[in-house]
């Protein structure tokens, strides 16, 4: 999942990616943040710890692809 700001958003899809990952057993999550602000990687690095995210990317600079 390529995230960009949005904190809502960012939020409430990776919730929804989570809801599925219970239901099968081959999905990874793979979050990268093109550079986000304050809220939106303070709410990643949480859903990290919390298991929701397999893997995060913090990008330090928006390379212009999300």
């Amino acid at each position: 999942m390529l995230t960009y700001n949005a904190p809502f958003y960012v939020l409430k899809s990776i919730i929804d990616v989570h809801k599925t990952k219970k239901l099968t057993e081959n999905l990874e999550l793979i979050v990268l943040d093109n550079s986000s602000k304050f809220p939106t990687k303070f709410i990643l690095k949480i859903l990290k710890k919390l298991g929701f995210i397999d893997k995060l990317v913090l990008n330090p600079q928006n390379d212009f692809f999300c």
